[in-house]
């Protein structure tokens, strides 16, 4: 409830939140932000972080912080009140350029410190060319998942997934979710052609094997197809039909030669 409050101290253009890099910002207050669970659990502020999680430090009204050389997101952070119980909370982190699509999960349970939590999986969630790996206890910007992080969920969605459960902690847990991007090889005829065009349906994680997929049923009178090429006129990469590859952290684009 109430309202974020929102910055026009700028020094770079007056009466906005713009500033010259290294400048002094200073912290507002929360004014009237209040937070109240469905379960009637209350909560009082704690301060602003500029990570999600509540890590690294905590700034409060008055405080002051020289400018980073991007933008700055500060969230608020709070702390359960009159309660033993605490909420777990599951935040969906897209990489730039992403949508959602489904619901994200939810857990309406309140949970002692020190009890042993389920996590969940990705329920509904989807987001086009991306693989959900499961949920990290860390905030990060990008969502994107690097080799050997802990992340949690069921054992249903990838085998990045290292474990199903975790403890509770006084103050709740935030998971945040983590995704994989998925690569496609794309083929195109070419030229002047009947019959049937490959079509790779597969989506591709870095470093999956690929096999290359044959030409033979594409026909363009006066020509023999004698393979596959990264560019049009054939100064690119060429591969055989039937060749396995591993792929890049790229879309290929095959073009018949």
């Amino acid at each position: 409830g109430g309202n974020v409050p929102l910055d026009v101290n700028g020094t770079a253009e007056q009466g906005t939140n713009s500033y010259y890099y290294e400048d002094m910002v200073t912290v507002l207050s929360p004014e009237n932000l209040e937070k109240t669970d469905s379960d009637g659990t209350k909560y009082i502020f704690d301060g602003w972080s500029m990570n999600q999680d509540g890590s690294g430090n905590r700034y409060y009204e008055g405080d002051k912080f020289a400018m980073k050389d991007a933008n700055v997101t500060l969230y608020a952070q709070w702390k359960a009140v009159g309660t033993d119980k605490y909420a777990v909370n599951y935040v969906v982190v897209l990489p730039e350029g992403a949508e959602l699509a489904g619901e994200v999960p939810e857990d309406d349970k309140k949970y002692a410190d020190g009890h042993v939590i389920k996590v969940k999986g990705s329920g509904t969630m989807s987001v086009s060319h991306y693989r959900f790996a499961g949920w990290s206890t860390e905030s990060r910007e990008d969502g994107l998942y690097q080799q050997d992080e802990v992340l949690y969920g069921s054992n249903d969605v990838g085998d990045t997934v290292h474990h199903e459960e975790l403890v509770m902690k006084e103050q709740g847990i935030s998971f945040y979710s983590r995704w994989i991007p998925l690569y496609q090889v794309v083929y195109y005829s070419n030229g002047n052609v009947t019959g049937d065009i490959p079509k790779d349906e597969n989506e591709y994680v870095k470093d999956d094997m690929v096999k290359i997929l044959s030409g033979d049923k594409m026909i363009r009178p006066g020509y023999q197809f004698i393979g596959w090429n990264t560019k049009e006129n054939g100064s690119g990469q060429s591969y055989d039909p039937g060749l396995k590859f591993n792929m890049p952290a790229e879309n290929i684009e095959l073009y018949a030669q």
